[in-house]
Formats: structure tokens, sequence, C-alpha cells
């Protein structure tokens, strides 16, 4: 097992021992009754649970919440002990590793025992008493051991045992030796809470801002990160340091460029420390500095622990982990240091209101009204620490305040200080002794009164202030602010963290659409005018347009030294896919040395998993003066160059140019679509509705249903138009009013360009025939300019360039509407737009031809099994053949189509080969310029080829001649790539062969994919259950036998036979199915044509034919079909088919009657079975009558199926949970 599966299962365990622990205590999941109520740990937990159930709604919850304290507790106790004792550190004797030399008992056991004499009779030889103990020495120089501590518990003592087993046996020793092992335990710790709240879809308040946000740095992220900016820094005031040996750092100077500064007044801040693996490797090189600097091993600890590191966090648990990390680090770089503090604080400290405490503010001072308004709201912000951490702008306040003092004349309050800069001193000294007599009044807990205290350390360090001795401090910004701030989008805020991220990070700056751009902001203040700021997130920031402010403020006010694009991947967080970018910044660096480096042309390539590799490389390479294709500089003033800018630094200057010329924008309006606030009552899909009701021109039809365009799946050219708006009177009255209120009605119905915004592979630009409306993730764009050539804006938008474009202007699967506009347009020659807009139309055409054996599609007219393929009767797997060598065909021409557009923009954009080079190895070369066979080349042109266009011929001739791989071994190639179901396209990238070559090659298969064979078998059956529903007068067949008529498997079978099918052909069909006909209608067909029908993934799956089952008994089974679906059909199946299927087992019991056979008794306790499942698909039937249930076709399918589904009607499920409560609760 894994570490996080290891960590489970220790988390599990304790968990359980403490549930087992608190039972016999007397404290039940829902109330008390102890069983003896002078027992201390009795009286300890029950305290602890009432504390936290003031807070919580139930018993139950503080119950619950008291279980994750001390699970945590010990799990975090132990965990410290085993890093502190294994060999490589031995900070103390072996607590936790039991040896067989010393009874299966540890070291430290033994010896205690020696001393306790008396616990050797005791159960497990006084274990629990023993680690009791130990956790008592421990407590005097590490607060986690406290005996004070609420959650200061033991399981029993034979569960304690087997959670010590589990851990000396669980997690390896490899591991323990790991200088940031407790940070990576606590990730894994909350790996299961973590991904069951993303599930869960909940926004995210404060409350929950630590678990949703957990991501632990990796070690060499680190590394890189403090080594280019605390290391940096240092290089920057003495050039001379052996560190630059050491370590690789970037654009370190070559003489001393800041005035001199001893290593004792370097502050390094992290304002989201986590567990402190950020802090942990700056003590390292800061250790180095000061063994430069002559300082001895013994004090240089202790040194850098009160002067140097700082760290705030709003996760408790998390700073707990951090200073024992430091204290571990601290220790075992030399174990007689002593620690007088570690400036690391949790924010969440509770401090009363204070109209409590006002009065502590007046005992020998007096002042004015508005500085008890000042000490008030500073008061007021510290209570929201425990809420939003060091997000809180305690020093914009005090800014304001000295300001405000700075421009009268008195001081009141402060008047003993001619230094207003020195008023944070004076406010912090006051906020101490406030604080402790508070305390002393309101809490009687020591516990709770040592976590309070916290607040004065919190705003210590939140105002920069260093307290040197009792009442004497020192005010400086740090030099350093590094972070892996939370990454919470503002959509995902909830309301009480999304007000104060509004209020404070929204003007006049905006940082507020993530937390690590507030965050970003924060380190800023945090640092001095030559500080540098050293952060690690997602990358979204570089290009999107809700972030060019924060791009704007980085250019107007930092350096940017270096900057890693490392782009999607699940390796560096722990199998979490996050797409971090990292890099330092610098003030007052006037350098245009940058170094940018860039491993995100990996993201999705078996070279993904080196991107750690290159990217430490690329840095090598860089301070060393090698050159490596990763790395990048510029400067950075070039960034404004692109209109919003976005951080493209890796496009030539000659490219960059165009943006500042001609824009899409110029010719064309992109415009965002309806939001409808409520799809599942707006949208259908074309099938679930009244045909006649469905507007072919609504300016004259006004008809109820409207073509729409939502995006969809990865699709260019022509497609994806499933689906359909409600656009009544009624209907357009309330989406003018809700929702995004019907945006762009201009641009309704006209013809344009639709895309889908989401996707991995990049752009679809799909053509939008007249007609339609458009939802926001199916954004269209308009020609509104004097260039009015749509068929050649498809052409340009779909073709490599543009694509690699809207890569550079938004790398991220989401492309917003202003991206688009900000691509570069060159006017073409007229010859190079018409060939464009002939080669577009040619494509639009071949994907609809390619519909019409679609069965979803609304060009759809036959299934490749019955079309006359060339007039031949073929029988059916001839005919799949036949329409498989058309659809790779027809695929092919567009493939070949692309290439030469991709060709034509590269012209008319006058790219250098540098340029189109840059271009191609970032997208890929089209495959329809890869190398092809000489006779295939051949065969493709003397072939049913002729309507190609003549350029498109002479391009094919130009193409490379493939000379390395023969024939035969490139058939055996693609044969296994084929069967795997694979596109034309896929399998040409694969074998880098021309798609004319591997079409020409599968022409020559008598074999197919099963996969598609079973996909187009299904849709045939589907096609036909159709046909045979429509043509029965009340659209129900039953698919049981004995039920008085024909069953459906029988129809189907005679419809085949009608259609001139053998009974090979019929044999052939269900090969395909994998089943007989009637075994596929029992058991699979219903689940396939939900899962064909299931297009978009939050709208519901829509089959229009239904089978409705009694259960696995088969006792009744029917199909209907929606579009006869009623009140009155639900009547008929329970007075007419139910009846007749009732009748049709009673017949065949009575015949099997006298037959006593093994046989016979199986058949008639089957048949038994069946009636009382029947007898329960009647109550069930009676109770959908009584309900009131009045189905109608234009509610849609997940309206009127949800009331079936919900009385377990349906032989599968067809709405996901949460539909179907939509559904059931809609009222409309």
């Amino acid at each position: 097992m894994n570490l996080e599966d290891n960590v489970a299962k220790i988390k599990d365990k304790i968990r359980n021992s403490f549930h087992k622990r608190l039972v016999r205590l007397g404290i039940r999941d829902d109330q008390i009754n102890a069983r003896d109520e002078e027992d201390p740990d009795f009286k300890k937990a029950k305290a602890a649970v009432e504390a936290i159930l003031e807070d919580e709604e139930s018993f139950e919850e503080a119950r619950d919440e008291y279980l994750d304290e001390v699970t945590f507790t010990l799990f975090n106790r132990i965990a410290g002990i085993k890093t502190m004792e294994v060999e490589s550190r031995q900070l103390v004797p072996e607590i936790i590793q039991i040896r067989a030399q010393h009874g299966d008992k540890s070291f430290a056991h033994n010896v205690w025992l020696e001393e306790n004499k008396v616990q050797s009779s005791e159960t497990l030889e006084g274990l629990d008493n023993f680690i009791r103990a130990k956790f008592n020495e421990l407590s005097d120089e590490l607060p986690l051991y406290s005996k004070e501590s609420p959650y200061d518990l033991l399981p029993e003592v034979h569960d304690l045992k087997d959670i010590i087993n589990l851990f000396n046996e669980e997690i390896s020793l490899d591991d323990w030796k790991k200088d940031d092992i407790l940070g990576w335990l606590y990730e894994a710790y909350n790996k299961k809470d973590y991904q069951d709240f993303k599930e869960s879809g909940e926004k995210i308040e404060w409350d929950k801002l630590s678990l949703s946000s957990q991501m632990y740095t990796p070690r060499w992220v680190v590394e890189f990160l403090v080594n280019n900016s605390l290391g940096k820094y240092w290089l920057e005031i003495n050039a001379d340091s052996k560190i630059r040996e050491k370590h690789d750092i970037a654009n370190a100077p070559d003489e001393a460029i800041l005035d001199p500064k001893s290593v004792e007044e370097i502050k390094v801040i992290d304002p989201a420390s986590g567990s402190g693996n950020f802090l942990l490797y700056s003590f390292e090189l800061l250790a180095e500095i000061y063994e430069e600097e002559g300082y001895t091993a013994k004090e240089i600890p202790a040194l850098i622990l009160k002067n140097n590191l700082f760290g705030l966090d709003i996760d408790e648990r998390a700073v707990q982990i951090a200073r024992l990390q430091l204290y571990i680090k601290a220790k075992t770089y030399n174990r007689n240091t002593e620690i007088e503090d570690i400036n690391v604080v949790s924010s969440n400290f509770h401090l009363p209101e204070f109209d409590k405490v006002k009065d502590q503010f007046a005992i020998d001072l007096e002042f004015a009204a508005n500085e008890k308004e000042f000490l008030e709201e500073l008061w007021n912000e510290l209570r929201e620490a425990h809420k939003f951490g060091s997000l809180l702008t305690l020093d914009d306040k005090l800014e304001r305040f000295i300001k405000d003092k700075k421009d009268g004349d008195d001081l009141g309050l402060f008047d003993n200080f001619n230094n207003l800069e020195n008023i944070e001193t004076q406010v912090l000294r006051k906020l101490e002794t406030v604080i402790a007599n508070a305390l002393d009044d309101n809490y009687s807990s020591n516990y709770i009164k040592y976590q309070s205290l916290d607040a004065v350390k919190f705003a210590e360090i939140m105002l920069g202030v260093n307290k040197k001795r009792e009442n004497n401090y020192e005010v400086n910004k740090y030099d350093i602010a590094v972070a892996n701030p939370p990454y919470t989008d503002s959509a995902n805020y909830g309301a009480e963290l999304k007000n104060y991220v509004n209020d404070h990070y929204k003007k006049p700056t905006s940082f507020h659409k993530n937390l690590y751009s507030c965050f970003l902001k924060k380190n800023s203040d945090f640092i001095n005018n030559q500080g540098k700021i050293a952060m690690i997130h997602p990358l979204t920031f570089m290009y999107i347009k809700s972030y060019e402010d924060m791009r704007e403020f980085i250019l107007d006010n930092y350096h940017i030294n270096t900057f890693v694009d490392f782009g999607l991947e699940r390796n560096t967080f722990m199998g979490v896919m996050v797409d971090p970018a990292f890099y330092v910044l610098e003030k007052n660096n006037q350098s245009k040395k940058n170094l940018f480096i860039n491993v995100n042309q990996y993201t999705r390539t078996k070279q993904e998993k080196f991107k750690k590799k290159y990217v430490k490389k690329a840095l090598s390479d860089y301070t060393k003066e090698i050159e490596n294709k990763h790395n990048y500089s510029l400067d950075q003033e070039k960034l404004r160059i692109i209109d919003g800018y976005p951080f493209i630094y890796w496009i030539s200057d000659s490219f960059r140019k165009k943006f500042a010329e001609k824009l899409l924008d110029n010719i064309l309006d992109v415009r965002q679509g309806v939001a409808t606030s409520n799809n599942l009552r707006f949208l259908r899909f074309w099938w679930e509705v009244d045909q006649d009701k469905i507007s072919i021109n609504y300016k004259n039809d006004k008809n109820k249903w409207v073509p729409y365009q939502k995006g969809g799946p990865y699709k260019k050219w022509y497609g994806n138009n499933w689906l359909l708006l409600k656009y009544d009177k009624k209907a357009k009255k309330y989406l003018s009013n809700n929702g995004n209120h019907l945006p762009s009605k201009d641009f309704y119905f006209k013809e344009g360009i639709t895309y889908t915004m989401a996707t991995a592979k990049g752009i679809s630009m799909r053509y939008l025939p007249s007609n339609n409306i458009f939802d926001v993730g199916g954004s269209c764009m308009f020609l509104t300019g004097k260039f009015k050539n749509l068929y050649y804006v498809l052409g340009l938008m779909n073709a490599t360039l543009a694509n690699y474009i809207i890569g550079c202007l938004n790398p991220s699967v989401n492309s917003q509407v202003g991206d688009f506009k900000r691509i570069p347009f060159v006017h073409p020659n007229k010859y190079i737009e018409g060939l464009i807009e002939k080669l577009s139309k040619r494509n639009i055409k071949e994907k609809k031809e390619q519909y019409k054996y679609d069965i979803i599609e609304k060009e759809f007219k036959n299934t490749p099994f019955e079309y006359k393929w060339n007039g031949d009767l073929l029988n059916t797997e001839q005919r799949l053949k036949e329409y498989i060598n058309f659809k790779y065909n027809s695929d092919c021409k567009i493939l070949i189509n692309e290439a030469v557009i991709d060709e034509l923009n590269f012209d008319v954009y006058e790219l250098t080969d540098s340029d189109r080079n840059m271009v191609l190895n970032q997208e890929g070369l089209p495959v329809g310029l890869y190398p092809i066979l000489e006779q295939d080349k051949n065969n493709y042109l003397d072939s049913k080829n002729s309507d190609l266009e003549k350029e498109v011929i002479e391009f094919i001739k130009d193409l490379p001649i493939e000379k390395d791989r023969s024939r035969e071994n490139l058939r055996d190639n693609i044969k296994a790539i084929y069967l795997k179901n694979n596109s034309l396209e896929d399998i040409s990238k694969e074998l880098e062969l021309n798609p004319i070559s591997v079409v020409e090659i599968i022409k020559e298969f008598d074999f197919y994919p099963k996969k598609l064979a079973y996909q187009k078998a299904h849709e045939f059956m589907l096609d036909l259950t159709r046909e045979i529903l429509m043509e029965n007068d009340d659209g129900i067949v039953m698919i049981n036998e004995y039920a008085g008529e024909e069953p459906l498997d029988k129809m189907i079978e005679n419809k085949l036979y009608e259609k001139d099918f053998s009974s090979g052909d019929i044999k052939r069909l269900e090969s395909m199915l994998g089943k007989s006909i009637k075994e596929y209608l029992l058991s699979k067909f219903f689940k396939d044509e939900c899962d064909t029908l299931n297009l978009f993934m939050y709208q519901p799956k829509t089959p229009f034919i239904w089978h409705l089952s009694s259960g696995d008994q088969h006792g009744f089974d029917v199909y209907t079909i929606i579009y006869r679906w009623n009140r009155d059909k639900i009547l008929k199946i329970k007075s007419y088919y139910i009846d007749k299927r009732k009748a049709g087992i009673n017949n065949r019991l009575s015949n099997l009657s006298g037959d006593d056979s093994a046989a016979a008794e199986k058949e008639k306790d089957k048949l038994r079975k069946q009636l009382n499942e029947i007898k329960d698909f009647e109550n069930k039937l009676d109770e959908l009558l009584t309900s009131g249930y009045d189905p109608e076709l234009d509610n849609g399918v997940g309206k009127n199926i949800a009331p079936l589904q919900d009385l377990g009607l349906l032989a599968d499920d067809v709405l996901t949970k949460s539909q179907l409560k939509k559904f059931l609760n809609a009222d409309w």
C-alpha cells in the first residue's frame, strides 16, 4: 500500500479505538451516561464535547468533532515521536519503536520500567502510563504534548498497543527519515476528507478553507523557490558567498548590489505556512549562511527561529506540525540548542467582544473618540482572524490611522512617540496587556488562554514587529515572502468569505478572483522595498481576463526573476491534478535579466513524468550559460504589447508584433449566450418534443422550440445540433427576468460560427445555421465588419495556427469570449480567401453526409445496415464494412482539407520558418502532412475522389513519400490500432502516417472494430424498435412470452425479413450484439440507449423508448415510446397487458401441473415468482396513478420518467439522484 492508504488505516484504527473509549466512559453517540463521573478522563472529555456543542447543532456532531480532534492529536503526537527517535536524529530514545531484544517493547519503555517497577504488573506492563509519562516530559518544550489540551486522551491500552504497531509496520523507516515526513503524513491524513468535501460540491467557507486547499509542496519546488529568492537576496548582499557554488540560483549578481546587512536581520515569512515545508528548507539555507558568517552550531538554530523565520496559517493542526518540524530540524542541527520560541502561529484563536475589554485600553490612558474607534476596529479585525487568517488587513488600518495622525496635531494616546512609525509597538504592547487581562476574566482553561495569547504573536507577525525583549519591539518588514497559498476560485467562495474578500481585495486593484491572487497582494504588503516574493499556484492568472489587474500589478511593481510554466499534471501534488506555475518576483530590481522555463508542452504526453527533471536541468544550464530549449528570456515590458498583458513569453518579436495590428475584434463580434438558470426546465433534445413544434424559421412560425447551441464535445465544422430552447411567450418572459436575462438578442437566429468552450483537445469551431439561439457554453461569433466571408473565418478558426494562438492567450481548457477577439487578423488575398471558403464548405458537407447514418442527428436517414451500398445486396457484416470505408474516407477528405487550410494560413500570416516550426512543435504536425506510401497516393487519386479540388490534388501529389517502413509492417500496426476503435486521425498520429495510406490499407481489411460494430448494431435495434412502436396502435409492445401476443424480438425478426435480411444476417447481427435479440432486449438495450443519448454532462439522459420492468424475475417487461405515452397507456398496461401476461403464466402453470420433472419444477417456481413480482408491479402502478401522474411530451423525458424511476418501474435508472430529486420537485 502507498502512504495515503497506510495513513488511512492508522487513522481509522485510532478513531475506532477512541469511539470505544468514549462509550466505556459513558459518552455514547447520542447522550452522556457516565459510569464514573469522577474519572478525570471522563470529566475532560465531557467538558470538551460540551464546549464544542456550543457551536454545533447536535450532540452527535459535537461528539464526532471531538473524536476527530483526539484522533488527530494522538496521530500527530506519535508521528512526532517516531520522527524524533529515528536513528538519523535520535533526539529522544526509542519510545515507539519496539524491538525483540527489548522484549517486544521499546528501549525507553524498558528504562522506564526499571524506574517504575510496580508498572510491570499492569496490563501490557503499563504501556499507557509509560506513553503518558513521555508525553508529559515532551510538553516542557513542545506544547503539542501538553496535558492541558482538551484532547489529551489515550485509548484503551490494547488498542494503544495496536496503534503503535501500525505506526511501526505501515510506514517505512525510510519515510520516517525524511525531513518533511510530517507534512506528507498530514496531507495523506486529510486526503479522504478533502475528496469527500470536493465531491459534495459545497461552497468553500472559512471553516472549510484549510481542508479544501491543502497542497503540500514537493521539496524540489521549495528548494527552487527558496534558493532563487532567499539565496539570491543573500548574494545581492554578499556576492562572495559560497552558496552560489552549492545551489542553482538564476541571475545572481557578480557583485553586491544591496547595502550590507547581517544575516540575523533577514526575515522570511510564509503567510500560508501549512506544515512548514518552505520554512524547513529556509532553515537549512540560512544555517549555511550563518556557518559562513562564523556563528557557532549551538547558537545558529535558536537565532534562525527567533530572528529569521515567521509563519502564519488558519489551520491549527498544520501549525502544530510546522512548529514540531522546525523544533526537530533545530534539535537535529544541534541537540544542545535552547529554543526560546518558534514564530509560527495559527490564527485559530478567539477573543472576547470589544465591549468586554475596552476599559482595559483606558487604564492609565485617555484617548480621543477617533482613537477608540481605531482600537475597536483593530480589535474586531483580530476577532476575525480565525476566519480569514493572514488575509486580515491590520497593516492597512494602521497605515490609515498613522496618516490621519500625521495630518493632525493632537497625537492623543500616542503623544509620547515622536516617531509615528513606532505606533505599531505601542499598540502591540497594549494589546498584549489587554489580552492577558481579558483572558483571565473570560476563560478558565489554561489551554484556551495559551491559544488566545497567539493573538499577540499573530499581530506581531502581521505587522512585521519583532519582540526583542520585554516591552521592547522593533518594526521591520520582511525581506522574503514565500507561499503555496489556497487555490480557491471566487465562484466557490461561501457568502462570508466572498464578502470579506470583495471588501478588501477587489478595489482599487482586483485580486479577488482567487485566494491565491489575494495572497500575492498580501505578500506584496509584507515585504520591504528590496524584498522578493516566491510563490506557487495555478497558472490561470497568466492569461485569463479576470486576472488582468494582477498581471499589470506584477509588471508595474516587480521584476520577474524566475518563472516556471509547469502545466497540468498529477505528480507534483500527491496525485491531485494541478496546473502550477511558480516564480520569484523582485522589488526595485532594474535588471532586464530573467528566466522563464516552459515544460507545459509535455502536458498529457509520454514525457509529462520528466517535467521535474527538465526544470532542474533548465535552471542548472541557465546558471552555467548552457543553451536549453526550455529556457526563454525577454524584456518583460514586451508582455504589455498584447492586449490584457498575457504572460506570453516564448513567441518571437515578429510574431508578437502581429498582436499590435488588426485583430479579429475588428471584423466580428464574439457573443456570450443564454444562461437559463434552469436548463432542466428550458432545454430539450430534439427527439424529446413534438416535431411539429420545432421552429424551422422562427420569425415566421414562432414555434415553441427553437434550435439551441450549447457547445458539447469536440467537433469541428458542423454538428452538436441536438438541443432546443423553450422560447414561447411565457418562457421568454421568464428568461428575460432570470438567468442572465437573454443577452445578445440582436444576434439570435443569425448565421455565424459556434464553438465549444471547454475541451482538452482545443478549439472546435462549427458552422452555425440561421434560426438558432446560443448558450454561454456554446458562445458564437458573428461577422460585423467589412469582411463578410463567414466560411473563410471558420477555416481560419479551425486551423492549427488559431489553435496555437488561443493556446497562447489562454492555455486553460476553458477559452473565454475575449480570447478570440485578441487573435490577429490578416486580410487574405482573394485567391486564398476563396479556396479556404471552398474547403470549409466541403468539410461541412462531409460532416452532413456522415450524420445521415447517426441516429442522434437530425440528418439521420438510415443505419449502415439498411443502406444499399453501391446498390449491391450485401450481408450485415459487408454493409458495416462499407459504412466504415465511407466514414474513414470522408474523414480523410476533411483531414487533408485541414492540412491545406493550415498551409494557406501560414502563408497569409507570413510566418517565418522559425515561427512556423514553433507552432507545429507545440500543436503537432497536421496529419495531412505526414508522409504517404506512393502506391496509396496513386490509388487514392485514381479512385472515386474526383470531387477533390485541384489545389488539394496538387497538395497530395507533393506529399513526402514514406520510404523507411514497409506496407506490410504498417498494415500490421494499423490493424492493431484500428481494432481498438480509434479514429482515423488518432491512427495517423500514432503511426505518423498520412491518413490516405491508413484509409487505403483499412479498405483491404475484412474485419472491423467490435466496439464500433456493437454501437452501430445497437443503433439499428433502436431504429427498428422505434419503427415497430410507432406502427403499433398504442405504442406498447411486450417482451415476455406467454403474453397473448407476439413478443418484440419476434416482431424485430419479422421486420428484418421484410427488409430482405436473411437468417444468416440476423445471426451476424446477434453476434455483433453478443446476445440473442431477445436477451439483448431484456438485459442491455435500455441501458445502451440511455448511454447513447447521454450527450451533455449536466443534462439528463433522454431515452425516447422506455423499458418498464417488474424486476429481475422478468415477470412483466414492456417497451413503450414517449410519443404515445400518456396516463391512458398506464391504465391499459394495468388492465390489458398485465392481465394477458398473468393469464399466460397461469395457463403455463396449468400445462405444467402434471409434470414433476426437475426442469418443470424449476420452471413452475420461476413462474410463481414472476406472478408475485407482477403483483408488486401493479401496486406501484396504482401508486403512480394515485399520485395524479399525467405526462406531457413537451415536459421532456426527465420530468416524465422521474416518477417511474422513483417507484422502481424501470429496468435501469435513467436519472442521477440529484436530477431525480429536482424533477420530482419541479413546479413547472
